[in-house]
């Protein structure tokens, strides 16, 4: 059971690395592609880090594992809702078309 937690797992974190870095760099010019890449991959790892970290806490705590595990799951999804309307935002913005800038007097 271990094993094919580890194995869910590293899949997921796979398909969502590839996927935020995709996203997140493809504004970005090809110069910059290789910083925001970098900044990505670093704050993945921080707060990997960190998210890691914290939920130990909890489930060393007289809050048990149970409510780690909770509290990650209702982290993943505050994630997916945070990403989906950040999604919907650049759609909408896109979709509007170029915002022109006002003329100085």
């Amino acid at each position: 059971m271990f094993l094919a937690g580890l194995a869910l797992s590293g899949l997921g974190l796979g398909i969502a690395s590839v996927g935020s870095t995709a996203y997140g760099t493809s504004d970005a010019t090809d110069v910059a592609a290789g910083v925001v890449g970098g900044l990505l991959n670093a704050a993945a790892q921080i707060g990997t880090a960190v998210g890691i970290a914290a939920l130990l806490v909890v489930a060393d705590s007289r809050a048990g594992p149970l409510t780690a595990y909770l509290a990650a799951a209702g982290l993943a999804a505050a994630a997916m809702f945070v990403t989906g309307a950040c999604e919907r935002m650049n759609r909408s913005r896109a979709a509007a078309g170029p915002v022109k800038a006002p003329s100085g007097h």
